[in-house]
């Protein structure tokens, strides 16, 4: 037979316990805010150090490259005003294809109202007529 023996824990062994528990949450929670922060420390510098050593000489092709971004943005430029010149010299009502649409839907709209209209003002004149009585002999 065995016996088991139980061991009565005093308050100041549950408080010590304790007293070590949270300690160590502390530490570790300390110790990983510490390892974040030089982390993104790190990235930071290593970016900045990236930044600040990417240039490259002037070249031939660098020359080239940017006089064809510059021509490209002229060409924009020249492009834009052009399109507005059409625009105004369009001008009317209609200016782009959505206007058109909407002309259309319009049209369409007033055109369908009109019939309704005439529907009803016909019905009306019909009732006012006097109907001619048929009568059937059977």
């Amino acid at each position: 037979m065995r016996h088991y023996q139980y061991h009565q824990h005093t308050e100041t062994e549950g408080s010590a316990m304790l007293f070590w528990l949270g300690g160590s949450v502390v530490v570790l929670a300390l110790a990983m805010l510490t390892l974040l922060s030089v982390t993104e420390v790190s990235t930071i510098r290593q970016e900045a150090q990236v930044g600040m050593y990417a240039q490259v000489s002037e070249n031939e092709f660098n020359t080239l490259a940017r006089e064809l971004i510059e021509k490209e943005r002229e060409l924009l430029i020249r492009e834009q005003m052009i399109a507005s010149r059409e625009a105004e010299l369009r001008g009317g009502i209609v200016q782009n294809q959505s206007d058109r649409q909407l002309l259309y839907m319009t049209v369409f709209g007033i055109v369908l109202f009109s019939l309704v209209v005439l529907n009803f003002v016909l019905d009306i004149r019909r009732s006012r007529q006097p109907r001619l009585k048929t009568i059937v002999k059977v």
